[in-house]
């Protein structure tokens, strides 16, 4: 982040899923955790796995890539940024 010629410029990755957590305003609700549009279930499923990060990593299972293509489905049906915060 830094300013170019009077104008602010970001160089990264910012307000993505991944790198943000997004959820739709109509299903939250406060105390709890509504569904996210992000890559949780990969991360939830391979935290819970013995793995010590070292290449390869674990072949995912086709639950956990339903999940994802799930999450990944609903971000792209709920395209409007001002429905989501």
């Amino acid at each position: 982040m830094g300013f170019v010629d009077g104008e602010l410029v970001i160089a990264d990755e910012v307000l993505t899923p991944d790198s943000s957590r997004f959820w739709a305003k109509d299903e939250w609700k406060p105390g709890t955790t509504p569904p996210s549009f992000d890559k949780q279930p990969v991360r939830d499923f391979l935290d819970g796995l013995d793995w010590d990060k070292s290449p390869p990593p674990p072949e995912l299972p086709r639950e956990v890539i339903t999940a994802s293509l799930k999450a990944l489905s609903r971000r792209l049906r709920k395209n409007k940024w001002e429905k989501l915060r």
